[in-house]
């Protein structure tokens, strides 16, 4: 003969069982799911612009491109997300500025031609990717 208040603690204990896993699984998701919160601000070579990058409301990665004099600024919208691995820099040239992002991938940008998007080359191939594994 089977005992009833044994089996309501057994569905008792599987059930907190069950919540218990609920929550660790959501609460994993959660924090594997938070934007990144590293936006360095990047100065170019010749000290004459600087950049950073913020996430917008749509999570969203935005750079933000200031000249040294702080008369203008520029934002850039990168249509990378903030929730994926991404790294942004200055190439060498002090002109261009790319992204290199798990979901987009590569996306440059040359301030000479008012921020129009620039041809991806080898170089900047290279040095995105060469940011992406320094940060990674």
């Amino acid at each position: 003969m089977q005992n009833p208040k044994a089996d309501i603690l057994t569905s008792v204990n599987a059930t907190r069982k069950n919540a218990i896993r609920s929550l660790l699984l959501i609460s994993f998701f959660l924090v594997s799911c938070t934007p990144s919160d590293e936006f360095p601000d990047l100065k170019s070579s010749s000290g004459d612009y600087s950049i950073s990058g913020y996430a917008d409301s749509d999570g969203l990665l935005v750079i933000t491109v200031k000249q040294k004099n702080g008369d203008d600024s520029v934002e850039i919208n990168t249509r990378a997300s903030v929730y994926q691995r991404f790294a942004y820099g200055w190439l060498d040239t002090d002109s261009v500025i790319m992204v290199n992002s798990s979901d987009i991938g590569i996306l440059a940008w040359d301030i000479t031609t008012h921020y129009q998007p620039t041809e991806i080359t080898g170089d900047i191939q290279a040095y995105a990717k060469t940011l992406y594994a320094e940060k990674y």
